[in-house]
């Protein structure tokens, strides 16, 4: 997500004519694609911003990036901190791909058999409050490792984003108000180890 913030804060100063600061309600992993997002904007002068503001900054934004809405917040607002939940959505298929442009791309794909009632058992196993410190990559020693995870399924799809799919295609879906650095990644790791049938 790093590359999205300065992309947005390119086309901003590309826009308006002059620089920002941007900040991310929440991070992504690599190869992790974002479908709502809040970004808090500050300038060292007054930002006014109205919907023809909005309609000149999108059409400097790349075409897969784009700002949907906006509001005025006051001075100090948390925006890390003020995230109710999010939302991860990692899609599998037990199935080769089928060359379905633009998503294919974004689901792992395993030829190999996967069980998946050991799958949503093991999923379920990461509800409640936990202490994650093996399921994080390099958070310092002091930080906080526990997390309340408040949904952790598995579950078949057959649409996504207005995709139909002709095959079996499968979404972990998890919600917690916050994660630690690659923690869903991982859990998703665990998840697909427990359905591996060998």
């Amino acid at each position: 997500f790093p590359v999205t913030i300065r992309i947005f804060r390119q086309s901003w100063e590309k826009t308006f004519s002059y620089p920002v600061r941007a900040f991310a309600v929440s991070r992504t992993d690599a190869h992790v694609h974002a479908l709502d997002q809040w970004i808090k904007v500050m300038a060292k002068k007054e930002i006014i911003f109205s919907n023809e503001h909005m309609h000149q900054l999108n059409a400097n934004l790349p075409a897969d990036i784009r700002v949907l809405s906006f509001k005025s917040i006051p001075k100090g607002f948390n925006i890390i901190g003020a995230a109710k939940k999010k939302e991860y959505c990692y899609l599998f298929a037990n199935a080769l791909p089928t060359q379905i442009p633009l998503v294919e791309e974004k689901i792992l794909h395993f030829a190999e058999p996967l069980d998946m009632d050991l799958m949503q058992k093991a999923a379920a196993c990461f509800m409640g409050i936990h202490h994650f410190y093996n399921f994080q990559r390099r958070e310092k020693p002091s930080a906080n490792f526990m997390r309340e995870v408040v949904q952790s399924s598995v579950t078949q799809i057959s649409h996504w984003q207005g995709y139909d799919f002709n095959h079996k295609v499968f979404c972990y879906s998890v919600e917690a108000k916050g994660f630690l650095r690659q923690m869903v990644r991982i859990m998703v790791g665990a998840i697909l180890n427990v359905g591996q049938v060998s």
